[in-house]
């Protein structure tokens, strides 16, 4: 005859289901700048949050940063709008402000100030990544040879000084990112073939697909994440392999190889998605649902496992988030094991 489990066996087994049931991120809900709605970019290891956010009575959007509960309108540098892209561990911000179809100007923010960002001789900058030691990589204009006209060119720029990234004036690489180690990501271009991604490193530019592609992000570790555009899939580049995720598109990893972004299926909206452990989740099957959130796209991760990004919240509103790990106050492998002792126990006697 088998053996019967007993209602203290069946207890052990459902609190064991709750605890693997449990939401596995609170939910933040980073507000705005007083308008509709907001957008997270950047994340650093403090969990300062960088973004856009509309401001009140206006449809225009200014940059922010989200510090200790408290959301901080950058400002636009006289411009119309502006957006914040990275934050690096000293709590520096970098960013682009603009006019709609028209003038604008990169800038770093430090120290309370909003600074713009030098030129290589031109009339603007726009900075699309910076690494934690305060290294920023973009675009850039200059004056051709006669000063009469501007052509744009990759640029570094550390310890306050700007220069060529490659040094040939060539804007057939567009950097998109760049590690501790100084690797740049970015995109190539060659007639017939279109925008390819791409690694500057020792020196040298090298294509990582063959494919039309974009690169995200990069970590310590030189793994480097984005989207494969002809197969529409997040690809993940690491050792010169490249294998490719459940997701539509990658757009940061941390150095624990966890990978944020979309997840796209036909005939639904696309939502945030995280790469863990070998698998793809969509975020929104690890928060409470009875918060009504839905997560639209994860933009960005720190070491801590910190996510940050934007969705709509229980009132309807396309807000920015962070999402922070619950650390769990009795592990899963516990329960197995308690349940484990009990049914010996009982069989036993």
């Amino acid at each position: 005859m088998g053996r019967r489990i007993t209602p203290g066996i069946a207890a052990w087994l459902i609190m064991a289901a709750q605890v693997v049931a449990e939401p596995h991120y609170v939910v933040t809900d980073l507000g705005t700048l007083g308008g509709l709605s907001s957008e997270a970019y950047g994340i650093n290891a403090s969990g300062q949050v960088v973004g856009q956010s509309t401001i009140a009575g206006e449809s225009v959007a200014h940059a922010f940063l989200y510090s200790n509960g408290v959301m901080l309108d950058l400002g636009t540098m006289g411009f119309t709008s502006s957006r914040a892209v990275g934050i690096d561990s000293a709590g520096r911000v970098i960013g682009r402000a603009f006019t709609p179809r028209g003038p604008g100007n990169g800038f770093i923010y430090a120290n309370g100030t909003l600074s713009p960002l030098p030129t290589l001789g031109g009339t603007n900058t726009t900075p699309y990544a910076m690494n934690d030691e305060g290294d920023i990589v973009g675009v850039t204009t200059k004056l051709d040879q006669f000063g009469t006209s501007e052509g744009q060119y990759s640029f570094v720029y550390a310890d306050g000084q700007i220069r060529e990234l490659l040094g040939s004036g060539d804007y057939l690489f567009s950097p998109k990112g760049i590690n501790s180690s100084g690797q740049v990501i970015g995109q190539t271009f060659e007639d017939g073939f279109g925008f390819r991604a791409a690694l500057y490193s020792g020196g040298r530019v090298s294509n990582l697909l063959e494919d039309r592609s974009i690169p995200y992000a990069i970590n310590s570790q030189g793994t480097i994440v984005g989207r494969n555009n002809d197969l529409a899939r997040a690809f993940l580049y690491s050792g010169g392999n490249v294998a490719y995720l459940a997701m539509s598109v990658a757009y940061s990893i941390n150095n624990s190889g966890q990978v944020v972004g979309e997840i796209s299926i036909v005939g639904e909206p696309e939502k945030a998605g995280l790469y863990s452990g070998g698998q793809v989740l969509d975020l929104n099957s690890l928060i409470d649902p009875g918060l009504g959130w839905f997560l639209r796209a994860a933009t960005g991760i720190n070491d801590s496992g910190q996510i940050i990004g934007f969705g709509t919240n229980g009132f309807g509103q396309n807000h920015a988030f962070l999402l922070t790990p619950i650390p769990e106050p009795v592990s899963v492998g516990w329960w197995a094991i308690g349940l484990v002792v009990l049914i010996r126990r009982r069989w036993k006697y």
